[in-house]
């Protein structure tokens, strides 16, 4: 298999694909569309925000939700995120909201 190639849209669901067959592996509806670029957490994990200000954890492989949170606005940007795992997002309650994952 080849290295994935995840990617999301107005119809709110996120895509992966395997960019060596453009197969598709696998997709899943969220509850809003996506204008933010899909960011990997690691060799296994993959951030994912909604519009609706909701982030996700999504399994590369199976593409389920491992887990999530809501922000109290609407979110357009994509996470930035520091090498040590720090995501910083932006949201339209005009507050970046700083999180760490812990496992």
């Amino acid at each position: 298999s080849g290295i994935n190639a995840e990617y999301g849209g107005n119809d709110g669901v996120l895509y992966c694909l395997d960019s060596s067959t453009l197969e598709q592996r696998w997709k899943f509806q969220l509850s809003s569309s996506i204008h933010a670029t899909p960011r990997s957490l690691g060799p296994e994990t993959l951030l994912v925000v909604s519009t609706d200000g909701v982030l996700r954890l999504v399994s590369f492989e199976e593409g389920r939700v491992l887990s999530q949170m809501s922000l109290p606005g609407m979110v357009f940007s994509t996470p930035d995120i520091t090498p040590d795992g720090v995501i910083s997002v932006g949201c339209r309650d005009n507050y970046c909201y700083t999180l760490r994952i812990t496992t």
